[in-house]
């Protein structure tokens, strides 16, 4: 995309309209295209790991647990954080948020190994 902006903008004004353009057209890809995706797979992660829950709590933990850094890298987290939420509002409590906390010490766990080896 880049390239084929430098052929079309002049070389006078080309160090400032080419990136003015590349993040023009990636930004509205990513707001147009890209953002209702990851808002559907967050819905749909969301709505798959309640479907764990109603089966079996202890699963459900394992798999929240296990499997929240890698939600969080792909932002698809902020499918169970609004559910937690909702849950913490009505009931006074959520094992979603919990479990979550615990993938955090996990990871404070493997930090805290890497600095005494070394």
């Amino acid at each position: 995309m880049k390239n084929g902006f430098k052929r079309i903008i002049p070389s006078v004004v080309n160090s400032f309209l080419t990136p003015f353009f590349t993040v023009l057209v990636a930004a509205s890809l990513a707001i147009l295209v890209i953002g209702p995706i990851a808002t559907w797979g967050a819905d749909f992660i969301g709505f798959i790991f309640m479907g764990i829950y109603e089966l079996s709590p202890v699963i459900f933990g394992a798999l929240v647990g296990g499997l929240w850094q890698l939600l969080v890298m792909f932002g698809l987290h902020w499918g169970l954080a609004p559910i937690g939420i909702l849950q913490i509002s009505e009931q006074g409590f959520t094992p979603i948020l919990s479990n979550s906390g615990s993938a955090s010490f996990g990871v404070l766990g493997v930090l805290l190994a890497i600095i005494v080896k070394n």
